[in-house]
């Protein structure tokens, strides 16, 4: 075999033995591992989300500021699974990612989820307030790792909360949120 056809097949041999690990790993970890803090123009040659999900640029726009964003959607019914965006800082790196279907998830971590499910795995010292009629939470292991909570409209919860004890067990996870974290 001449050196042109032996460099040839090496490669192709190790396009399939990374290109397959990758592909098998959780779309989850794939978000927040390669995708959460990296260029957007990643987000296109992304072989995990390219061979699975139809991928659609967008701008998102709030009180008159825009910044780009990546809509993930399944492919066939095109169904809406997650938001990969910028921000208006700097619209050149992925900086949020927003799940909000449950075919997304790694675990209990999974829209639709109730919250005593992932109760003992939330930060307890870091508990936010409740913008919007949410409540966000972070996890213990992995500090870009929200889950928001849908708060009805009359909740005291609204308010925010002082301890996990005060959210009801029953209260479903609206969304997951990677966050990318300021060094």
């Amino acid at each position: 075999m001449n050196r042109v056809k032996c460099i040839g097949v090496i490669a192709f041999v190790v396009f399939i033995l990374f290109g397959c690990e990758s592909s098998q790993k959780d779309i989850f970890d794939v978000l927040k591992d390669s995708i959460l803090d990296s260029k957007i123009e990643q987000v296109r040659i992304n072989l995990v989300l390219n061979e699975k999900y139809n991928l659609k640029d967008t701008v998102i726009e709030d009180e008159g500021v825009e910044w780009k964003a990546v809509l993930l959607k399944e492919r066939g019914n095109n169904r809406l699974l997650a938001i990969l965006e910028t921000n208006w800082e700097n619209q050149t790196v992925i900086s949020r990612i927003t799940i909000v279907d449950e075919s997304i998830g790694k675990g209990n971590y999974r829209v639709g989820s109730q919250f005593k499910e992932v109760k003992d795995s939330i930060d307890s010292t870091n508990l936010n307030n409740s913008p919007d009629g949410v409540l966000a939470l972070t996890s213990k292991r992995d500090k870009r790792i929200n889950i928001l909570l849908d708060l009805p409209e009359t909740s005291p919860l609204t308010e925010g909360v002082s301890s996990l004890n005060e959210i009801p067990d029953k209260l479903q996870i609206k969304e997951i949120v990677f966050l990318k974290l300021d060094n």
